[in-house]
């Protein structure tokens, strides 16, 4: 896996400076600071029932200012927009617990499941995580998730 690189941010980049939050590379996936633009394409990934049903915090029906605030992370997120070949697939990030765990989420589009591109996306922030300072992780899947259940192991 690359290193992470800090890029500049976008305009209408939500939550910290892009010197707070870098963007990750990968092999295959560049992770990068949510951004305001971003709320279309989150609504249209996040918005089907099939991947809103399988997170803790994306409603379904999900509305326009849903999906805004939404991006609007907390000050404890670490929020990342997932892309593969330029294109925003789905979103990964942790936050911190009052206990000092930092908690990982993620989602995909339905279209892109099944190609190992959370895996891949969660390795890289935990990683990052980690060199922040965080000494534990954790993570939780709903039991009709088997997917999700293979990527936390």
């Amino acid at each position: 896996m690359k290193s992470p690189v800090t890029r500049p941010g976008a305009i209408d980049w939500i939550g910290r400076s892009p010197m707070q939050q870098p963007t990750l590379e990968t092999d295959r996936l560049i992770l990068r600071p949510l951004r305001a633009g971003d709320a279309p394409r989150f609504l249209a990934l996040a918005g089907e029932w099939d991947v809103a049903r399988m997170t803790s915090d994306i409603p379904h029906p999900l509305t326009p200012s849903q999906a805004k605030a939404w991006l609007c992370s907390g000050s404890h997120d670490v929020r990342f927009a997932i892309e593969q070949a330029g294109v925003m697939t789905g979103s990964v990030g942790y936050f911190r617990r009052r206990s000092g765990t930092a908690e990982l989420g993620f989602w995909l589009g339905r279209d892109y499941w099944g190609f190992g591109f959370g895996t891949e996306a969660a390795r890289a922030v935990v990683r990052y995580g980690f060199e922040a300072g965080y000494e534990q992780f954790s993570s939780s899947h709903f039991a009709d998730n088997p997917a999700s259940a293979r990527l936390l192991a």
